[in-house]
């Protein structure tokens, strides 16, 4: 399907976020915010707990001078109508 857009870019885009501890990094998931942490929440709590168990075990390797520090990735698309 043609949307009909012109110049259209995809620019591939890196950042760098860090959290005071793996809690700080989990609030967010605990508030709901976006549709794996809803998912996340309608999990019985038996499962969140196990979850929250194997996430945290898999992102001590981000871990540095205490602090919890992530790259991301991201392609922006951009186009003129």
């Amino acid at each position: 399907m043609d949307a009909g857009f012109q110049e259209v870019r995809i620019e591939r885009q890196t950042r760098e976020d860090s959290y005071d501890s793996f809690d700080e990094y989990w609030d967010s998931i605990e508030a709901g915010i976006g549709s794996i942490p809803q998912t996340y929440l309608m999990l019985p709590d038996a499962a969140r707990l196990a979850v929250r168990q194997e996430v945290s075990a898999r992102l001590v390797e981000f871990e540095a001078d205490g602090r919890l520090r992530m790259g991301l990735e991201m392609l922006i698309g951009s186009g003129v109508a």
